[in-house]
This record gives structure tokens, sequence and C-alpha cells, in this order.
């Protein structure tokens, strides 16, 4: 199976899908996220993972950029209950940035206490594990964009860190921290 070009022309505004349409879309979409034949955005089929913080260049021809980005997962809490609950929050997971994209970073994990739970979910970068009786941190938040660029255009980015496991020591199993964030981008 190889891309198969679907023309401007073919498509009219508010108008059904005609099935020719729908199986080339089908078929595209197929080839499009396994890369097995290189259709792209602007058919060059660049895959560039980012690190750090930085600025990118827009290479020459290119005009369109797929941005995949996940912020950093959170640090897992640490409590422990004896007759009272003892214990810290994991922090935050840092914000992935492309441009004027954001991937926010997952919530550090919460102690429990009481019984009630605190405990904030995203998807993406995979958050800390608890310790004791805590929560885990939270998953960085995924974005996925297809952002119009033009060549030579200098983007600012920065990758988020997972956030801390909690700083106290219990006994018990200890807190991890959180997994950094990622940038990827296609074009």
């Amino acid at each position: 199976m190889s891309y198969i070009e679907i023309n401007d022309s073919e498509i009219e505004p508010e108008a059904p899908i005609l099935s020719s349409i729908g199986e080339r879309w089908k078929d595209n979409y197929i080839e499009i996220f396994s890369r097995s034949s290189g259709p792209s955005l602007n058919s060059q089929g660049f895959r560039e993972s980012l690190t750090g913080s930085a600025v990118w260049t827009v290479p020459d021809g290119i005009y369109k950029v797929k941005v995949s980005a996940s912020g950093g997962g959170g640090g897992g809490g640490r409590s422990d209950f004896n007759s009272t609950p003892i214990g810290c929050d994991g922090s935050n997971g840092g914000d992935t940035t492309f441009g004027s994209l954001t991937a926010l970073g997952g919530f550090g994990g919460k102690t429990i206490s009481d019984g009630q739970e605190e405990y904030h979910d995203k998807v993406g970068s995979c958050g800390g594990q608890g310790g004791g009786t805590a929560h885990n941190g939270g998953y960085g938040q995924l974005l996925v964009y297809i952002l119009s660029v033009t060549p030579g255009d200098n983007i600012s980015y920065s990758v988020g860190n997972g956030g801390a496991a909690a700083p106290c020591s219990r006994s018990g199993g200890a807190p991890s921290s959180g997994v950094d964030g990622f940038l990827v981008l296609e074009f």
C-alpha cells in the first residue's frame, strides 16, 4: 500500500463524501501513521526528537509541522499511616512548550489524609509511583497539533522534566520521580 493523492478539486464542502475518497482517506491514514512509504505533510518524511530548551529553525521547504508533545509526569507522593497521617507531596512535572503551544506537566502525587483522595490525572508522560499509601504522580498532558510555519522561522521550545518524588523518608515503599516529557516534530 502507498500514499494516494487526494486533490482539493475532488472535495466539495458540505457534500457527502464519495466512497472512492473515503477509501483513500482510510488507506492514507494507515500510511501516514505507519510511515511505511514516506507520506508526510511536506513530502519530506522527517522526524526529529527535541530535548532540553533551545530554538528550532524551520528548514527550507517546510510549511507545516506535526508537533507531538507531552509535559513531564508528576513525582510520586509519600505517606505513612500510624495513628496520624504523615507525609509529603511529589512535585509537579514541567510543562513542554513549542512556540505558543503548551503540554502541561502532571500534578505531583498527594498525601492521602482523612480518607480523601487528591489526585489529578492527564494522558502522556508517566507520573512517578507513590510511596506508602500516597498517590502516584499524574500523567503529563499529551498534545498533537499541525502547525503552519514559514521556512526560516525560529521557534523556542522547552521539554518539561519529570516531577521530583516526595522528599520525605518513611518506612515502606519509596516514591519515584515522574518521567520527563517529550517533543517530537514530523515534517
